[in-house]
């Protein structure tokens, strides 16, 4: 019985890993990027939309629009496991806030 409720709890716990990965991933958008550190990564990127590099003035381009400055923000947009997380804290950017700070609650009890 015990080997049965430590699997569920094993289980449970690699569900909720699963979960809070794109939210801890997401952690710098806590931060600041300064569009000009990026030239390097428009000119050279071949993942990026390239009408992005025809205009190196562009304003700190939309990550939706396949024009994320960090290569970080572009791997998560294009993630199959991380974009409708994307999408959805595009939409509600409040929530990102109560969810980053539920994960990180979360997380401290993990042992590994």
């Amino acid at each position: 019985m015990a080997a049965n409720k430590e699997l569920i709890v094993y289980n449970s716990m690699t569900r909720q890993k699963e979960i809070f990965r794109p939210i801890e991933q997401g952690a710098h958008t806590f931060g600041r990027a300064h569009c000009v550190s990026f030239y390097h990564r428009v000119k050279e990127d071949k993942d990026l939309n390239v009408s992005l590099a025809e205009n190196p003035r562009t304003l700190c381009p939309n990550g939706m629009m396949e024009m994320g400055l960090l290569h970080s923000d572009q791997q998560l947009m294009s993630g199959k496991l991380t974009s409708s997380y994307v999408r959805a804290y595009a939409k509600f950017p409040d929530t990102i806030h109560s969810d980053f700070a539920q994960a990180m609650q979360k997380r401290a009890l993990w042992t590994y």
